[in-house]
């Protein structure tokens, strides 16, 4: 009985060990996407105030097929709510240049 509970504790220390490199890895990508969406948030906020708009939402999704979208919820100058739905091309960065470029251009027509 002794000997499988060594074998035991010989296993779950393995078992930790290995699991807490992976689990520190998964933190950091966690905080690095985090740190990317805020930054991706903060950039687009400005940019909608330009047109009067102030952003309320910003929500990813995707559609049948895979195609990313982001949800946008905003508010213009007279408290009207405008809601859009911009659907990226697939494979596209969803915080990259090309969803910055697209979320501003529908903003600003929705303005």
């Amino acid at each position: 009985m002794a000997k499988s509970e060594a074998n035991f504790g010989a296993l779950l220390t393995t078992g930790i060990l290995a699991f807490s490199p992976g689990m520190i890895a998964a933190s950091n990508a966690r905080q690095k996407n985090e740190a990317r969406r805020n930054a991706f948030r903060r950039a687009l906020e400005v940019e909608l105030e330009l047109f009067g708009l102030e952003l309320l939402d910003l929500t990813i999704g995707r559609a049948q097929g895979n195609v990313p979208f982001w949800n946008v919820a905003c508010r213009d100058g007279r408290a009207q709510l405008r809601t859009m739905r911009v659907e990226l091309p697939l494979g596209t960065d969803p915080f990259g240049s090309i969803s910055h470029t697209l979320l501003v251009e529908n903003a600003q027509k929705a303005a």
